[in-house]
């Protein structure tokens, strides 16, 4: 049987008391049943996708926080107190490994399916799916998309000084921050703290790296620049983040840029657009539009070299 017992027992006392916080201060969020599992969002120093299935031996958990020390950690014990909280009633299917119908009986009833959709009239069969439609809204919406040409991909420079604002001002980086990092010793001196600090600003800055590089690697030249010079920008002018106990930074835009170019050398920037294959019109525009942006610098970014400002200007630039 799963119960608050059991996360005591799979916790220490620390990640079970802090897990209750979180779930009692709501960070558990778009809870939702997975076949015979659960998962959510748990926030902590960021989002984290959590998930507790059924294992050959009872209850297992996921998480891809950094916490790999004395029994799980406190997202997963939040996610198991919000889940005994909603489902508490239907869990059993967490304590045994459920019953599936035997693969022969699977067989005979697509069997018995085919052979009735055949022998019934179009009238009776369009009648049935009208009335499951209007009763099951998921198969509605399945219904809707069948068949449809897949919607255009989404405009990866949309909002994003906002996806990059609310990415990076909600990062805490606090004593759970800290005591939950990897780079956590008793003795610090300052140097780890600062390194896992550095580390969850370029996890947080990845996903981002990644549009940019599919722009780049499909030759998408104006949209790789126009993303990368948007990003610079939109980093530069961060504030501060959610909370900053340890004061780490003088300036949160310029340690974030710093860190914007760090995972950008990880992944290939700016290689990937001298590696990817332009179509002339594309290359003349992105000429275009780079003798523009030079015309126009954006301004200088305060403590930052030359060498590390968006585009240098040239000659007679400003």
């Amino acid at each position: 049987m799963f119960t608050r017992q059991t996360l005591r027992r799979l916790a220490n006392d620390n990640s079970y008391q802090r897990g209750e916080a979180y779930y009692d201060e709501g960070q558990v969020e778009k809870l939702r049943r997975e076949g015979t599992g659960f998962a959510a969002t748990v926030r902590g120093s960021l989002p984290y996708r959590v998930a507790l299935h059924r294992g050959p031996a009872g209850p297992e958990f996921s998480c891809n926080c950094p916490y790999d020390f004395d029994g799980i950690c406190k997202h997963k014990v939040a996610l198991g107190l919000a889940v005994l909280d909603a489902y508490g009633t239907e869990l059993d299917d967490l304590a045994a490994p459920a019953e599936t119908a035997p693969p022969l009986a699977d067989r005979a009833l697509a069997t018995a399916i085919k052979a009735a959709w055949a022998d019934r009239k179009k009238g009776d069969r369009l009648r049935f799916l009208k009335q499951a439609l209007a009763k099951n809204d998921d198969l509605a919406r399945q219904f809707l998309a069948f068949g449809q040409p897949p919607a255009p991909p989404a405009d990866p420079l949309a909002g994003l000084p906002a996806r990059l604002t609310d990415t990076l001002e909600v990062l805490d980086f606090d004593e759970d921050f800290w005591e939950n990092s990897e780079f956590f010793y008793e003795d610090d001196e300052g140097d780890g703290l600062q390194e896992a600090a550095d580390e969850l600003l370029r996890d947080a800055l990845g996903p981002f790296a990644a549009e940019l590089l599919h722009l780049a690697r499909g030759g998408q030249l104006v949209g790789a620049l126009r993303y990368w010079a948007t990003a610079c920008g939109a980093l530069a002018q961060l504030e501060e983040p959610a909370s900053d106990d340890f004061g780490l930074f003088d300036g949160y835009g310029e340690a974030a840029l710093h860190q914007w170019y760090a995972v950008l050398a990880t992944v290939g920037w700016p290689d990937a657009l001298l590696a990817a294959v332009l179509p002339p019109a594309e290359l003349a525009a992105g000429l275009a539009w780079l003798a523009a942006h030079l015309a126009d610098p954006p301004a200088r970014w305060p403590g930052f070299e030359a060498s590390w400002q968006p585009l240098p200007a040239g000659p007679g630039r400003r």
